[in-house]
């Protein structure tokens, strides 16, 4: 925690979840409903346009920051976001224009902005990849190794709670300016969103390779794989005098092995199996649960105003209590893994998330209201509040060389997310909100598969450094 990486990092997610709750959530579903006509399927295929450039994004500037240097990786994306807002900022203002021409200009007005959107859009999704891989691997060099749950369960919590930040600024101005769903007022609300969106962007300008740690937050078992390290040539003294000055640095320019085929191979990683399988059965369970959740996540706020026909204000109210609830919870997940462990926190809380979620498709969303937002609540309590624990899993297991790599390849998860997204707007159109809510949990429950595999592979946390590992007789 004392690290500055890790405490300009927790800023950033606080300040960029803030913004993006403003202009790239609720209100942004909202706003593509009406310039669109009320298709929901509008919705989800500008989540998918974002998706998709994440992810032609982030496996570049993941591999850009193992080879080089993660700062300045982060340097050209906060480039980029000032691109993005820019645009975004432009768009905005056209589609507020162009919904105060006459009846018979509509249509095709709108159509041309809800193109610029999805383009925006795919620009904030350049962002978000460029950013994800290069800071989460700076992030976890900065955390030492065997203490990281915390410290990812507070980042997971800040992050949450910036959430509720926007909904609590759109909640005034709805209540100021009448409570309905209007373009106006959805604009207003995204344009402070935008506004908002320069500090975290100028954060990243100040991250630093420098101040990471060293062997410290290295992976699980990696003391046995120094010589993976070993360059493939032999170089003159000279030469060798250079490095030793350059290995001084935690951070420094990759070999000559290739990021991408040394990942976990036997060749290069000698640890025993059981720690190379790790990373890989909990980006599969990710995985999963993000294809799940993209059907729905972007739909629950469509799903309030059209079907159990919530004032702006109300949605907004719900989505503060969710994400702060989410903090709470994810600090007490963090305390019950110490007992129970990752695996199992996990494991228990997506049974009961899953659960809850059956359970809402068969209540009555105009009859019994409240019982359908406690529902939902507890629900998204649940499924959201250990995200910080399989983050944790991930950094404990792959060696830091590969961080950038694989922290960037939850950029797939975003991608599969605003897939399904494209492919929930379409259910919903042709079954109904309910339908698109049992296809997500069949997919979570899924999801808790390969995380009931890890439960006697992952070693436990101690304070201050790493527990023994599990006996010797499972580790191929």
């Amino acid at each position: 925690m004392r690290n500055p990486n890790v405490r300009l990092a927790l800023l950033y997610y606080v300040l960029v979840q803030a913004a993006q709750s403003l202009y790239s959530q609720n209100p942004l579903a909202a706003l593509v409903e009406i310039i669109d006509g009320g298709d929901d399927a509008a919705v989800g295929v500008v989540t998918g346009a974002q998706g998709v450039a994440n992810l032609l994004a982030a496996i570049p500037a993941g591999i850009l920051a193992d080879r080089y240097r993660r700062d300045f990786a982060l340097r050209i994306a906060a480039c980029v976001g000032i691109c993005a807002a820019a645009l975004s900022t432009y768009t905005l203002w056209y589609a507020k224009r162009q919904h105060e021409h006459d009846e018979n200009e509509h249509n095709t007005l709108g159509q041309r902005a809800y193109v610029m959107l999805v383009l925006s859009y795919a620009c904030w999704g350049v962002f978000n990849g460029s950013v994800s891989g290069p800071l989460e691997a700076l992030f976890g060099d900065s955390v030492e190794t065997g203490s990281r749950s915390f410290v990812y369960q507070l980042k997971s919590a800040l992050r949450t709670a910036g959430n509720a930040i926007g909904p609590l600024i759109s909640i005034v101005i709805f209540s100021v300016r009448g409570d309905v769903w209007r373009v106006d007022d959805l604009s207003l609300v995204m344009f402070c969103g935008l506004a908002l969106t320069v500090c975290p962007i100028a954060c990243l300008f100040f991250f630093s390779d420098e101040k990471s740690l060293g062997a410290e937050s290295e992976a699980f078992g990696a003391a046995d794989t120094d010589e993976i390290t070993t360059p493939l040539v032999v170089e003159d003294e000279d030469e060798d005098e250079d490095e030793d000055e350059d290995a001084e640095a935690p951070r420094r320019c990759q070999s000559t092995d290739s990021m991408v085929s040394d990942l976990g191979s036997p060749a290069t990683d000698t640890r025993p199996f059981k720690y190379r399988v790790i990373p890989y059965l909990v980006a599969t369970s990710d995985m999963l649960t993000m294809l799940g959740s993209g059907m729905t996540i972007r739909f629950f706020a469509l799903f309030f105003k059209n079907a159990a026909h919530m004032s702006p204000s109300a949605v907004q109210a719900v989505f503060v209590v969710v994400p702060l609830g989410i903090s709470v919870c994810a600090m007490g997940a963090q305390r019950l893994a110490a007992r129970l462990g990752r695996c199992g926190v996990v494991i228990l809380c997506r049974i009961a998330g899953v659960s809850l979620l059956v359970a809402m498709t068969v209540i009555d969303p105009t009859k019994n209201k409240v019982t359908l937002l406690v529902v939902y609540i507890a629900r998204s309590w649940l499924m959201n509040c250990h995200s910080g624990l399989t983050k944790s899993l991930v950094n404990d297991f792959v060696l830091k060389r590969h961080r950038g790599f694989w922290n960037s390849l939850e950029s797939i998860n975003a991608f599969s997310w605003c897939g399904s997204a494209m492919l929930g707007g379409f259910l919903v159109r042709m079954y109904t909100y309910e339908t698109t809510f049992l296809i997500t949990a069949a997919l979570q429950g899924l999801s808790i598969v390969p995380i009931f595999v890890l439960l006697r592979i992952v070693p436990a946390e101690v304070e201050g450094g790493v527990a023994a590992p599990a006996a010797e007789e499972d580790s191929d």
